[in-house]
């Protein structure tokens, strides 16, 4: 389950108090795991049953947006704050802002009347989706609880992400014909979590 070894990773370090240096140290943690679990996801089911992931996120935005976030967060003092829509930001105006989707495998779905796709030039995220905010929220002492609130919102904002393939496919004809195709996408999978009981 993709999102239960983000969240075991995160649990770890957040727990881990004594072991972080600062807020930034929070803000690349938590990129490279969004980044890695991710990348465990996958768009659709590619040709011969394979999974088509991300092949690249711009990891380097979401961190510097996630340092921001940190720094807002620690300027409220007390009282409700936006910390989760802010990472929110952070991932939909960050990470998915330029994401190219794996090419190794061309996806088993086809523009018609194209039947059959045979590679994919290239696959981007063209749409980086919509983060639903969840508003202010009161803080809480407890990673676990922090952590299944930033994966549900995660989990919505995966679904509306979108994008185009853009492959060589095969067309009907005498002989048949091969063309570009272009098809468009939107959502992304990650494997659900289970709770984690410690």
């Amino acid at each position: 389950m993709s999102f239960t070894i983000f969240k075991q990773n995160m649990l770890s370090f957040m727990r881990n108090q004594e072991g972080i240096d600062s807020s930034d140290d929070f803000a690349k943690k938590l990129t490279t795991e969004y980044d890695s679990c991710i990348k465990r996801g996958f768009q659709q089911p590619g040709m011969f049953g394979l999974l088509i992931p991300v092949k690249r996120g711009n990891t380097d935005l979401m961190e510097t947006l996630l340092k921001l976030a940190c720094i807002k967060a620690s300027n409220v003092k007390q009282g409700n704050h936006t910390f989760i829509d802010d990472i929110g930001k952070a991932i939909q105006g960050g990470y998915w802002v330029g994401a190219e989707i794996s090419t190794t495998v061309p996806p088993l779905m086809v523009t018609p009347p194209a039947f059959m796709n045979i590679s994919t030039t290239s696959a981007f995220v063209s749409s980086p989706g919509t983060w639903t905010p969840i508003g202010p929220t009161p803080p809480v002492n407890d990673s676990n609880i922090f952590l299944d609130i930033l994966i549900a919102s995660i989990t919505v904002h995966l679904t509306t992400i979108g994008g185009t393939y853009i492959m060589q496919s095969l067309y009907p004809g005498v002989p048949v014909v091969t063309n570009i195709g272009f098809l468009p996408f939107i959502g992304y999978t990650v494997l659900p979590w289970k709770p984690i009981k410690l």
